[in-house]
């Protein structure tokens, strides 16, 4: 897909991210770091996550080695944003979880 047009679309009220992180590799972290800016960006108020905890580790089990865990919320909350709301953790058998920020002026 052709992402770079994007950037052309207005802001909205909320941005909603699914699952997208558990998706990036390793060498994608300015990948990561301009998806988490456009974001931002495009959000006049709020940008809800579903995503690990990049804070806490999930799935450190064998199952999970191959998997690197995207930086995403350090990420985001180098900008001005404001956890208003995280899920207490993840459903049974998943590693994503709700997580809502609000933008700060």
């Amino acid at each position: 897909s052709d992402f770079s047009k994007l950037g052309e679309l207005p802001t909205f009220d909320a941005v909603i991210c699914l699952d997208v992180f558990y998706h990036l590799l390793e060498d994608e972290q300015d990948y990561l770091k301009s998806t988490v800016e456009l974001m931002f960006e495009k959000s006049r108020r709020w940008i809800i996550v579903y995503a690990h905890d990049s804070y806490e580790i999930l799935g450190q089990g064998e199952a999970a080695a191959h998997i690197w865990w995207a930086p995403w919320r350090q990420c985001l909350e180098s900008l001005p944003v404001r956890l208003i709301y995280r899920q207490d953790g993840p459903m049974p058998e998943a590693a994503g979880m709700f997580f809502v920020y609000e933008k700060v002026p």
